[in-house]
């Protein structure tokens, strides 16, 4: 029965990988359109709707878009023109509501809109050059991340309409919203130059001109950058762990673009914004800062069949770590945002090798039971 037992054990967990979805790999592309290629900047927190903007040459933006696995790439009209909007810039925890700028002549016009799967887009009662820049879980809160030339910030829900932030730090008159917790409690935010975070309050007193970027669902981790010189280097903040740098070299710089829900896993750029030479990292509380293309081929199973991608920049993750969305480039076929995603064992799979195990152990109870009745005969 031992001898039973080990076989079909052994069968489970070599059939099981083969039986598993296999972690994915997908560019973001229009195969009827190869001179557009499409930049996402936010995934959904189940990990199933990327936004973001396209771009197509020579004549630059292209417009916001909406992608799934279903869908493929579609563009986001403008409720007021038919034409499409500028860019996506964050989305619901299940897709339904992206929220970003519209599509105008001057960025100074710039104006927030809130699409949604069942309303289509609408232009929120904000200032003109201003944009929505998160958005709550649920989609009912809005952050509006500042105007351009005023620096004032708003937020918008669907209960009570427009609010303006105000001065969020005494003396200091630019002020941004970057993002928003899970629930639409709290706003993280500072001065758009300076960086001072919203509490005015720096988390480290060796680093006036840290500011945070990303919250994590609970607003409990904050992560962001500290100025050096003109750029930024990223560090991870929470109350629990206190402030700590996500780079080992202290002059490294780089961006946070994507946070976990629960704030132990980070991702972004590291070097210089828009360089050639830039790369994307990938940060967890166990292992540090490492590359992405690291993670991708010994973590998450891809080997060297991705190796003639070069990945410049991860641009956000989903609330469980399993999709990662950002651009990458290869010699012979050009710049593409992609998405990768790592699913879970199939529950199949699992409910199989439990089910053997739970048969296993009936029958050697049944039999111990029998062996006892016959010893008291």
């Amino acid at each position: 029965m031992l001898r039973c037992f080990a076989s079909c054990l052994v069968v489970c967990l070599f059939v099981a990988p083969a039986l598993a979805d296999q972690p994915k790999f997908r560019l973001l592309f229009d195969p009827n359109d190869p001179a557009k290629s499409n930049r996402p900047f936010a995934v959904s927190g189940d990990g199933k709707v990327v936004v973001g903007r396209s771009f197509r040459s020579p004549n630059g933006f292209d417009g916001a878009f909406r992608w799934t696995l279903d869908t493929g790439t579609v563009r986001l009209p403008d409720p007021a023109t038919g034409e499409v909007l500028l860019e996506a810039l964050d989305v619901s925890f299940d897709g339904s509501v992206i929220v970003g700028g519209t599509d105008t002549e001057f960025f100074s016009q710039q104006q927030p809109f809130r699409w949604t799967a069942d309303g289509g887009s609408e232009i929120l009662p904000l200032l003109q050059g201003n944009y929505a820049i998160a958005v709550s879980a649920d989609g009912a809160t809005v952050v509006d991340g500042g105007h351009l030339t005023t620096g004032n910030a708003f937020r918008w829900t669907e209960s009570g309409g427009t609010d303006l932030l105000g001065n969020l730090c005494a003396g200091y008159d630019s002020q941004w919203a970057f993002d928003v917790s899970a629930d639409g409690t709290l706003i993280l935010g500072g001065d758009r130059y300076l960086g001072v975070p919203t509490n005015c309050d720096p988390f480290d007193p060796l680093d006036l001109l840290g500011v945070g970027r990303l919250l994590s669902d609970d607003g409990q981790v904050i992560a962001g950058t500290v100025q050096i010189s003109r750029a930024g280097a990223p560090f991870r903040w929470s109350e629990a762990d206190g402030y700590q740098r996500l780079f080992a070299d202290p002059l490294q710089t780089g961006s946070v673009e994507g946070i976990t829900a629960d704030g132990s896993m980070i991702v972004g750029q590291e070097g210089p914004t828009g360089s050639i030479f830039s790369r994307a990292y990938y940060w967890d509380v166990e292992h540090g800062k490492r590359s992405l293309a690291d993670v991708l081929s010994d973590d998450f199973g891809f080997g060297d069949k991705l190796a003639e991608w070069t990945f410049e920049e991860a641009t956000g993750i989903s609330a469980d770590g399993r999709t990662i969305i950002g651009t990458a480039f290869a010699p012979n076929r050009g710049r593409f945002g992609f998405v990768v995603t790592v699913p879970e064992p199939s529950g199949v799979v699992l409910m199989l090798i439990g089910n053997a195990i739970a048969a296993v152990t009936m029958r050697r109870k049944r039999h111990h039971q029998v062996r006892l009745g016959s010893q008291g005969q």
